[in-house]
């Protein structure tokens, strides 16, 4: 016969429940809290909301005094459970990208010798991996390399504004590579209507799509007299964009 479950009245609430809603107070002793579990949640919630810094102070204490005891649990536990860590790593990284890039740039402020030191020697220790890696990610990724590219010349001359919106400029050279893929070869050229060797900037408004002819012709010359030269602007695409968007509206 299966043992019928022991009731205990909840202090707080006054419920009537089994054992199994209750937390341990000393499981050696068999000893449960006076209070449910729903209960007990919702004090937790309120005194961690009244006693933050409070609580904040206390886990610094016991890991500053307990430092080593806790990074060898943790990285016994991190042994015994990598599969776990190694997906719960990737969906924390894809839904936290922004909270992730502003810390590595605070750290990267505050810790920057430290920061180099490590890399250079971690570059050294990895370098085969790290060319091979560079390599294949190159050749899946060449709309991607073109952008990298484009706005690290573009950041050694230092002619990227602070009002420059990166997700038009990669567009405009996601565009550019996606009319290249459809004739199968380089047709066009992401191009700098005022170039950068003549004060321009790697901004949206000073970039439009030219076929490669005519930019080899243009090379550097400004200002342009000619209507020959004038190709594809963002502006244009937005237009382009939201006459789409009506005419598929109307229909």
């Amino acid at each position: 016969m299966r043992e019928l479950e022991k009731i205990k009245r909840c202090n707080n609430c006054g419920r009537f429940l089994g054992e199994n809603s209750f937390h341990w107070l000393n499981e050696r002793k068999g000893y449960k809290h006076s209070d449910c579990k729903r209960c007990k949640l919702i004090y937790d919630k309120g005194y961690h909301e009244e006693n933050k810094d409070r609580q904040r102070d206390q886990k610094k204490e016991c890991y500053s005094e307990n430092k080593e005891y806790i990074l060898e649990q943790s990285n016994k536990w991190r042994e015994k459970n990598k599969e776990y860590y190694k997906e719960y790593d990737k969906e924390y990284r894809k839904n936290n990208k922004e909270k992730i890039r502003k810390y590595n740039k605070k750290y990267y402020q505050k810790n920057k010798s430290k920061a180099d030191t490590w890399n250079k020697k971690y570059y050294q220790e990895h370098k085969k991996e790290k060319k091979e890696y560079v390599k294949e990610y190159g050749i899946k990724n060449k709309e991607k390399m073109q952008i990298i590219y484009a706005n690290r010349r573009a950041r050694k001359k230092n002619a990227i504004p602070n009002n420059v919106c990166m997700k038009k400029v990669s567009y405009i050279y996601l565009l550019c590579s996606k009319f290249n893929g459809i004739y199968g070869y380089i047709k066009y050229h992401v191009d700098h209507i005022k170039p950068i060797s003549k004060g321009g900037l790697h901004h949206q408004d000073n970039l439009q799509i030219l076929e490669a002819k005519l930019n080899m012709k243009k090379s550097d010359s400004y200002p342009i007299k000619n209507n020959e030269f004038k190709g594809v602007t963002y502006k244009n695409l937005e237009i382009c964009n939201c006459l789409i968007k009506m005419l598929k509206f109307q229909g």
